[in-house]
């Protein structure tokens, strides 16, 4: 999947609705620009602050238009600053916090 990912200059979710969007963690890992809608539950979640540019509401697919301009006008970053801004949400999804998670909500 990765190497799918490598390949895009930009990665668009157009969602209506999420739980986890589990495609925009994998893009975030993969360094890839990205523009979500701001469905009820999910993005907005996984894009934190530095990140919440990247939101448009779900009825304004011309908000969405206007945001892949502006990535394709300035100068992108390389993919391995995009993962680094993306870690503090990639690593809540690793296996080992996921397993510390379970582990506590168990309180094994």
């Amino acid at each position: 999947v990765s190497e799918l990912y490598s390949t895009c200059d930009l990665f668009l979710l157009t969602s209506i609705f999420e739980g986890l969007p589990t495609v925009l963690l994998e893009a975030m890992a993969s360094g890839c620009q990205i523009i979500s809608s701001d469905c009820e539950n999910g993005p907005r979640e996984l894009l934190c602050e530095k990140h919440s540019w990247r939101l448009y509401p779900v009825d304004r697919p011309e908000l969405a238009a206007a945001k892949i301009r502006a990535i394709f006008m300035q100068k992108p970053s390389p993919s391995s600053e995009l993962v680094a801004s993306y870690e503090a949400t990639l690593h809540k999804y690793t296996i080992q916090e996921a397993t510390l998670s379970y582990v506590e909500a168990m309180e094994i």
